[in-house]
């Protein structure tokens, strides 16, 4: 069977591809998350991250496409964002 994600409390993403669905309802408790090298767009992290409601970490390394980052509902939560070598980011 499929692995049940709410268990899931730590990912790193490196060199892939990403393109949740709008739907996408995964990483509830997900408390650490560091993307490198991905193409996600700024919709796309949107997605994935707007049901991250125990994110306590962000780390996005050389992801060229984002050029905002939405993470206003994180501020509660957010402890740590790291950000570097996204350079269209504002």
């Amino acid at each position: 069977g499929a692995m049940d994600s709410s268990y899931l409390l730590s990912m790193r993403l490196s060199a892939v591809s990403l393109n949740p669905p709008v739907d996408f309802k995964a990483f509830l408790n997900l408390k650490r998350l560091k993307l490198e090298h991905t193409n996600i767009t700024d919709e796309n992290m949107q997605i994935l991250i707007s049901n991250c409601n125990a994110l306590e970490f962000l780390g996005i390394v050389d992801c060229g496409k984002l050029t905002r980052l939405s993470t206003s509902h994180l501020w509660n939560q957010l402890k740590h964002l790291h950000v570097e070598s996204c350079h269209l980011l504002k």
